[in-house]
């Protein structure tokens, strides 16, 4: 039932309470196409009769893709009846009759396999045979306007036989053929990511014909027919069938039709059909991959004409100007249907936007949400949705999932509570569905699985609900229920390698060979064109000892795409692993040839016998050890409690590290080392290692890792395993291996032995060379050794850290310069609490081939310099920041502003892009960058404006430390930001909720070095940013006779105060709370009344909370006898001062810059009334003061704490200690009073 028209104006009202980009009222407005019915099913039925109403119109294809959005919530049988309806309906639109058929076809795939649904998909005219070339370069987009060989060979009888340039290596045609509608470049060709590719085929027919060519790709799209061009745009689009069309007179013959692709994922693809101009199959056509052996193309005589399909047609009527909010609604939601997202132009998001201005309804703010590839944008939307549509269980059950995924849990439990208690919402998939997904998340997966077997019980089951199941029960360890699932679900549904990958997995690990076999050749058949899955089904063959059969399935795919490194790798693995190593030197040297310096197959081809062995040359035996083994061992047995409670967990008896630098530019390491396990906690910690590594540029070897044992024996290590680093938003190549050792004992010997080597095809920093070895580890270490070799022209430059005793050697030996680096008795690192970062404790010797700042600076500015170029998009955007002020410090405030607000912290840090900024306008388009590329887009934005800015590379104090040398080499920085000269003012893109002149901690009083287009100088960056930080709080008490007091209070907050005030406050919902959490932290038990937030938003100004509040014991004592103390704890010494002497600095990481005033109004019968004296401590520059006054029964408390460097030196560590004990102490001295 609708709700009265006073209260859709009062939800309206709060909706733009919640939302300020809302620009209207939402009075009992629906959105665009009316409002749907409820529930899943009701939607269904809605998008019927929404196809059946009107099936001549554009909009027939809007309703086509609704209904298809619901397939799995409606089940197969209700979606196939329902597409069966439409396909009947008379005058239907020719894109929507496309659609039908294609879904139809689609879902026989999903019952019957692409055995049976393949020849649907010809029959409908998807050209399924093709020759296919590539990859070409399209880094930056470019390929989509540069002109490759084929498109200027589309007529040429010899096509086929050329061979291009390729984006790595001279590419040449290879047959293509898919089996479904489909065609995916990615099977055939190596690499895809950020390439170009054509295919090519040819038409036959026998006279003059009127045809009709249907296209859509994952990426631009161009596609010529008989040599003259015929569909074209330079979108990025995903891959959708029938999206552009035009009209072509077919001349008899055979007729070459050439697509090209550009993409910049892993997955492009295209569709193309041929069908007669009412899209209707082209009767008497046939299509072939090539040109009959001596035929010469058909060319075609006239230009093909566009012809607007339905996508088109609905764009065109939502960007009109005379565009109704319906028009705009389905125009958007047709495009976000149909994949018609570009990234870098998001006209769905536009329209949907619009469309909810004109008219905010639930269904609008539905498909925005969905839309929406700005996330924040996206989020308003789902809190939207969550107010206007409270009276439908579908779409309150939709905002839960954006919530859940987007969010947090608990932002999505109530609304899918509610969903599920709302008419028809029981019953409905969605619903239940959501439920289960929070229920999961919550960690009560017993009462998921409960759910959802009561839901089953007495209703359809369809996929949606099924899947949930199976996770739910997943979750609660019921593997068997959910592998019964999971064979039921592959059952229903054949286009799912995931239902049945982990079946064929389970099958293999207990050796079913010949259930291998047969579950391997069905999923070879029902996914031909899936090379992923083609892969996994090789290596469970393999694994259940089905090897014939591995080695054959690898061989064919070897031939149909044999620019795949990775095949020809996995071919030579497995038959080597089979004792066929000579058969196996083949594929290995057709990988090597395809990938040069994969270095796992370069050692196997003797690429280390090229050289001398690094392990032959520098291992170090365990028997040369044996005296200072046994003297350690003995010195563990003989020493006294006391002796034992000063040990370290390990010792290193012996620990090396030798890099390798080869002419490539690529280099190897070797590296050892011999710990003697000394405690009962160090046995325990020892038995997992991690050697880092990065495995996309890397690949590891473990040599050697045993357990020297007391009695003489040795144990071998369990096993061994990568690991990567990262996810939530960060995500590099990064990663480790990890070893686990067997259970150890005091007096055990480590020994690990391994070794590193580059893998790519080259050195990403091209002829630089730099590193840094740490020389201090946790463990002391009898005998350090690190040694490095390279060739004799190679220079570089080394940094010995003084004072360790190092010593020095360097001699030529056979062309190569080896340099030894030699120290004993090495101390370990102390493990003191609030210590500085490790890189900075380590000493590191640092090694570059940088011989100043300025030929890094140079280097780095070279490789950066490209991605700094504002393209058109950037400058219309920073005009639209910068309008109505030309004042230069404005301008730099708002475009931070901006910044910050609308682009995420997250790092995709591979390969070079550890160190090289993506482009300026890829983070724009994508919302998202890590530091590097924050401060390249405020670099870029700033000189769009006008306003010459600099990068800075920066040692963040919070994880480098300080800096350790003035040694020039990239690996002294983490980090980057920005900085404008005129201004004298860095800014870091990084932090969020904080104003242009506000930094990080981690930035401050940090190294760095400022780099432009001409200049660089290294410099510390203040300490103090240019907005100080300040947290000055007021307190006003009315002391109740029993000690209960009633107040008020104000806090100001600027700086980094300001930011965590602002981060613990953003959320509206949770406001209230996290304010009593924080007061109630000074005050127990603390109930806050009214209170007022500003500042939250403006991060300019500072954030000021005003607030009312009960404290029900602020005065103790009994008897009449009463005291206060005067002041709430800061517990200095407990956080920084806990030990009683120190080795290491403190480092606090922020400075403190606090002041308090607090009122007591003691009850009027207070008597005796004792107050603490004045307070004063100084330690250099730190400082408190505490004053106490009174003024009749008022008693007032003022203090002031300043310690502006957060770095305390260990010399210092006994005045700080004082001091921080000092002010602890005049804040507990008590304020007494008498109540008689």
């Amino acid at each position: 039932m609708r709700r009265p028209l006073l209260h859709g104006r009062v939800r309206a009202l709060a909706l733009l309470a919640l939302l300020a980009w809302v620009g209207a009222d939402a009075a009992a407005q629906t959105a665009g196409d009316g409002t749907a019915p409820r529930g899943s099913a009701g939607r269904a039925e809605s998008a019927v009769a929404d196809a059946l109403a009107a099936p001549e119109d554009a909009r027939a294809v809007d309703a086509v893709l609704r209904l298809h959005q619901l397939d799995d919530l409606v089940g197969f049988e209700r979606f196939g009846r329902a597409l069966d309806r439409i396909a009947a309906a008379r005058r239907l639109h020719p894109s929507a009759a496309l659609l039908v058929r294609y879904l139809q076809a689609s879902l026989e795939r999903r019952r019957a396999g692409t055995a049976a649904a393949g020849p649907r998909f010809a029959e409908q005219g998807f050209v399924q045979r093709w020759s296919v070339v590539g990859p070409f370069d399209n880094e930056g987009r470019k390929g989509t306007s540069t002109i490759y060989g084929p498109e200027s060979e589309t007529l040429d009888p010899a096509i086929l036989e050329h061979t291009y340039e390729g984006k790595e290596r001279p590419v040449s045609w290879l047959p293509a053929e898919a089996h479904l509608a489909r065609v995916p470049f990615q099977r055939w060709l190596y690499p895809i990511y950020n390439t170009c590719a054509y295919a090519y085929a040819t038409v036959r027919v026998a006279r003059p014909t009127a045809a009709r060519v249907w296209a859509g790709a994952d990426g631009s799209l161009a596609v010529w027919v008989g040599g003259r061009p015929a569909l074209a745009t330079d979108k990025y689009y995903s891959a959708f069938p029938d999206r552009f069309a035009a009209d072509v007179r077919l001349p008899a013959g055979a007729v070459p039709l050439l697509v090209k692709v550009c993409g910049e994922r892993t997955g492009m693809a295209f569709y193309l059909r041929v069908t007669d101009p009412a899209g209707r199959p082209l009767r008497g056509a046939t299509f072939a991959p090539r040109l009959p052996e001596g035929a010469t193309p058909a060319a075609l005589a006239a230009d093909p004409v566009r012809v607007p399909t339905a996508y088109e047609e609905l764009l065109t009527r939502g960007e009109a100007d005379e565009a109704t909010a319906a028009d705009q609604l389905v125009a958007g939601r047709t495009l976000q249907l149909s994949g018609m997202i570009d990234v870098t132009d998001n006209a769905a998001q536009k329209l949907l936007e619009r469309a909810v201005e004109r008219a905010p309804g639930a269904e609008a703010y539905y498909w925005l949400m969905r839309a929406g590839t700005d996330a924040v944008k996206a989020a308003r939307a789902a809190d939207a949705l969550a107010l206007l549509g409270d009276d439908d269980p579908f779409l309150l059950s939709e905002a839960a999932a954006r919530r859940l995924s987007s969010v947090s849990v608990r932002a999505a439990d109530g609304p899918s509570r509610r969903a599920l208690e709302l008419p028809g919402g029981a019953d409905d998939p969605n619903a239940v569905a959501v439920r289960a997904m929070v229920l999961r998340s919550r960690d009560m997966a017993g009462a998921c699985s409960a759910l959802l077997a009561g839901w089953l019980a007495t209703r359809e089951a369809v996929p949606t609900v099924l899947r949930q199941q199976r996770a739910c029960l997943e979750a609660e360890s019921r593997a068997v229920e959910a592998a019964a699932l999971d064979d039921r679900l592959a059952a229903a549904d054949r286009s799912d390698a995931d239902l049945r990958l982990p079946r064929l997995r389970r099958l293999a690990a207990r050796g079913e060979t010949e259930a291998v076999r047969t579950l391997g050749r069905e999923l070879a058949e029902d996914f031909p064109d899936d090379l992923p899955v083609l892969q996994a089904v090789a290596a469970q063959l393999q694994i259940a000892g089905a090897t014939d059969d591995a080695l054959d399935l690898l061989r064919r795919l070897t031939t149909e795409c044999p620019q795949n490194p990775q095949l020809h790798h996995t071919l030579g693995r497995v038959l080597e692993d089979h004792g066929r190593r000579d058969e196996a030197l083949e594929p290995y040297r057709r990988a090597l040839d395809l990938e040069p310096q994969n270095q796992p197959l370069a050692q196997y081809l003797d690429f280390l016998e090229q050289r001398e062995s690094m392990e032959r040359r520098w291992a170090v035996e365990f028997d040369s050890l044996a005296p200072r083994v046994a003297e350690a061992r003995r010195a563990l047995e003989t020493a006294t409690p006391a002796e034992r409670d000063k040990l370290r967990k390990g010792r290193d008896l012996f620990r090396q590290q030798v890099d390798q630098i080869h002419a490539n530019g690529l280099s190897s390491r070797f590296g050892q080392s011999f710990t003697l396990v000394q405690t009962e906690d160090g046995a325990e910690q020892s038995r997992y290692a991690q050697i880092g590594f990065t495995p996309g540029e890397e690949t590891f070897e473990l040599l050697r890792a045993v357990v020297h044992k007391p009695d003489g024996h040795t144990e071998d290590y369990e096993t061994h395993y990568p690991i990567s680093y990262g996810g939530s938003s960060y995500f590099s190549d990064a990663g480790a291996e990890a070893i686990a050792f067997p259970r150890l004992g005091v007096g055990d010997v480590l020994e690990l032995r391994f070794r590193i080597d580059g893998r790519s095809r080259h050195n990403k920093f091209g002829e630089h060379y730099s590193n840094e070895v740490p020389v201090l580890g946790l463990n002391p270490t009898d005998r350090f050794l690190y040694a490095l070799v390279a060739p004799e022209t190679k220079q570089l430059f080394v940094h010995v850290p003084p004072g360790l005793g190092i010593t020095t050697d360097e001699r030529t030996e056979n062309g190569e310069t080896v340099r030894r680096y030699e120290a004993t008795a090495l101390p370990a690192i102390p493990e003191e609490p609030d210590a500085p970062p490790y890189p900075e404790l380590a000493r590191p010797i640092q090694v570059s081939t940088f011989a100043d700042w300025h030929a890094l600076a140079r280097w780095w500015w070279n490789l950066a310099k490209d991605q700094l170029q504002p393209d058109e998009t950037i400058r219309r955007r920073v005009a639209e920041i910068v309008a109505g002020t030309d004042d230069p410090a404005e301008r730099t405030a708002r475009i931070f502003d901006w910044v910050i607000r609308n682009t995420r912290y997250v790092a995709l840090e591979f390969g070079i892009h550890g160190w090289k900024p993506y482009r300026a306008h890829e983070v724009v388009s994508r919302g998202f960058g890590d530091c590097k590329d924050k401060a390249s887009l405020i670099y870029t934005m700033l000189a769009a404006a006008g306003i010459e800015a600099r990068l800075v590379l920066v040692r963040t104090r919070a994880y480098r430390g300080r800096q350790v040398s003035e040694f020039p080499s990239p690996g002294q920085f983490d980090h980057m930001i920005a900085y404008v000269p005129a201004f004298d003012l860095f800014l870091d893109g990084t932090v969020i909720l904080a104003s242009h002149t506000e930094l990080p901690a981690m930035d401050r009083g940090a190294f760095a070095l400022i780099v432009g287009p001409d200049d660089e100088r290294t410099t510390i960056i203040p300490q103090e940013p240019q907005g100080p930080d300040r947290l000055e709080t007021e307190y006003s008490h009315e002391v109740g006779p029993d000690g209960a007091a009633a107040g008020t209070l104000a806090i100001r907050a600027r700086g980094a105060y300001a930011q965590g005030w602002r981060g613990r406050l953003q959320a509206t919902e949770t406001r209230r709370k996290r304010v009593e959490e924080a007061l109630g932290a000074a005050y127990p038990g603390l109930v806050l009344g009214d209170f007022s937030v500003d500042g939250l938003d403006d991060f300019r100004q500072p954030v000021v909370l005003h607030a009312r509040a009960d404290v029900p014991q602020l005065a103790s004592g009994g008897a009449g006898t009463f005291s206060i103390r005067a002041a709430r704890p800061k517990d200095l010494a407990r956080r920084y001062a806990g030990l009683a002497t120190r080795q290491l600095d403190v480092e606090l990481y922020e400075p403190i810059h606090e002041s308090q005033i607090v009122r007591y109004r003691l009850p009027d019968a207070a008597t005796g009334i004792d107050l603490p004296e004045r307070h004063e401590a100084h330690d250099g520059n730190r400082s408190f003061v505490m004053e106490v006054t009174r003024d009749g029964n008022t008693v007032r408390v003022a203090w002031e704490l300043h310690v502006p460097d957060p770095r305390i030196p260990a010399a210092e560590y006994a005045g700080f200690r004082a001091f921080c004990a000092a002010v602890d102490a005049a804040l507990a001295e008590p304020i007494t009073y008498a109540i008689p």
